[in-house]
């Protein structure tokens, strides 16, 4: 009976050298956290705090395979309400409403994404290398 090797592994994706972490950190202990950065989406610039982990944490969680839709828009709305500046919030809200605007539900994903990424390096999407590998094409699986 032949034995099988199997093949050698390979990482996902370059892992980030961990710089801009560590920039973002320094940044954070000479300045003081709970500063504003400045983010612009789609053309509207936004001023946005850089999440705690716990925020982080608590969006992931809020946000698995067994939560409700409504349970993920609230919890998105509120994630970024509270990461944006008091102002800049309500101009999102009347940019959003505004028919004149190219603003949809899939930009304000992105303000999500963008803040919860503010001050790191890391990827928030599994590369194309390991899509290739796991067969996923960007489409859904049909498995909930």
């Amino acid at each position: 009976m032949a034995s099988h090797t199997p093949p050698a592994a390979s990482p996902v994706f370059e892992a980030p050298t961990g710089f801009a972490d560590l920039d973002s950190q320094v940044d954070d202990i000479l300045e003081g956290g709970g500063r504003w950065h400045l983010l612009t989406v789609e053309g509207l610039t936004l001023r946005v705090r850089k999440p705690a982990p716990t925020a982080v944490k608590a969006l992931n969680a809020a946000t698995g395979k067994g939560s409700s839709a409504e349970l993920r828009k609230d919890s998105m709305t509120l994630f970024v309400q509270h990461h944006l500046h008091p102002e800049d919030w309500e101009l999102l809200l009347v940019t959003m409403v505004d028919p004149e605007q190219a603003f949809s539900t899939a930009t304000l994903g992105e303000v999500m994404r963008r803040i919860a990424t503010l001050g790191t390096a890391r990827p928030t999407v599994p590369s194309s290398r390991w899509r290739r590998r796991r067969g996923i094409t960007g489409g859904r699986s049909g498995r909930s």
